[in-house]
């Protein structure tokens, strides 16, 4: 979620979710697992004092112990969702706008204007899935 700043474009691509993640079932051990550089994190495990906080910093590991393990994770839901096992439990926790940022005079060379159309035809098949 980009500051606004004159210099600067800032192109939305999409919109993704923070969220609770967990096996399907109805109860789950007071394990939490996150990835201590997630944007207002801190905010986020303070409303979850009982829980016992496992810092992961890979996002790939941290949806594989919530697959196959106990506990629950907060996670993007792009990478939940390429985990089978994996439902999410509760409520988001925050929409992500994914922007493209640059410098307003970086359009002006060609490599950057290909790079440019590159990211937007990946985003927009992201889109369609």
């Amino acid at each position: 979620n980009p500051i606004e700043h004159p210099d600067l474009v800032i192109v939305p691509l999409y919109k993704e979710f923070i969220g609770f993640w967990g096996q399907k079932k109805t109860e789950y051990s007071k394990t939490l697992y996150y990835n201590p550089e997630m944007i207002h994190i801190v905010q986020t495990l303070k409303k979850y004092k009982a829980y016992k906080h496992i810092e992961v910093s890979d996002y790939e590991v941290l949806a594989s112990i919530a697959e196959y393990g106990e506990g629950v994770a907060i996670l993007p839901n792009p990478v939940a969702e390429r985990h089978t096992r994996l439902v999410p439990i509760g409520k988001k926790i925050s929409d992500v706008n994914i922007c493209m940022i640059y410098r307003h005079d970086t359009v002006k060379t060609v490599a950057f204007t290909e790079i440019l159309k590159a990211i937007r035809t990946s985003t927009n098949k992201k889109r369609t899935l």
